[in-house]
């Protein structure tokens, strides 16, 4: 099963890893070796093995199948997508997603490659990231079905609102993102009200 390579082994396998540490190209040797990871991972059929603010029933109840752990590498294990879902990276090589058929994240997956510190782990996307995501303009388009219907967007959108009216203003930057995304959530909040 093992579609990523177990980096904790590195530094035994690899006898070049040690002498380019050593010469003061650690940082970068350990980028790519968590760059490498997040792609074995995305290309995969794994999951993290350890759930964080969820368990194996609510992972079947979004449609995920999991699997045992790997004998080999029980830091992860199979899992079967429903039809349409996918594996997406994201712009920090730590992290990744399993988005549904619309592009919307259901779940976020942190896997650490580094030799000296391998660790992962998923956790389920709520109706509330779902939220934020929408109103931190990550691409994600409004999409309502039995997951996000509007009744459970409407109030996490509003306190979203309410956050947003809290922090204004610390800086003028700051204070321009922010007020972008309270018209974001405003617009949302609106088309939800019309029921889009």
């Amino acid at each position: 099963m093992a579609e990523i390579e177990d980096t904790s082994c590195t530094m035994a396998e690899d006898p070049h890893a040690y002498a380019r540490i050593l010469s003061g190209d650690g940082g970068r040797f350990v980028r790519e070796m968590e760059a490498e990871g997040q792609r074995q991972l995305v290309a995969s059929t794994l999951i993290p093995a350890e759930l964080i603010g969820g368990t194996e029933e609510d992972l079947r109840a979004l449609g995920i199948e999991p699997g045992e752990p790997d004998p080999a590498d029980p830091l992860f294990r199979t899992a079967t997508l429903p039809q349409g879902w996918s594996r997406q990276t994201s712009d920090h090589t730590m992290w990744s997603y399993i988005v549904d058929q619309h592009g919307r994240r259901r779940a976020a997956v942190f896997y650490k490659a580094a030799f000296y510190d391998r660790r992962a782990h998923l956790r389920i996307h709520q109706v509330a990231s779902y939220a934020g995501d929408l109103v931190y303009g990550e691409g994600t388009p409004l999409v309502l079905d039995d997951w996000a219907t509007a009744e459970r967007l409407v109030p996490e959108l509003q306190e979203i609102r309410a956050l947003l009216l809290r922090a204004l203003p610390y800086t003028q930057d700051q204070d321009r993102e922010d007020r972008r995304r309270l018209s974001t959530c405003d617009r949302l909040l609106a088309e939800l009200a019309g029921g889009a």
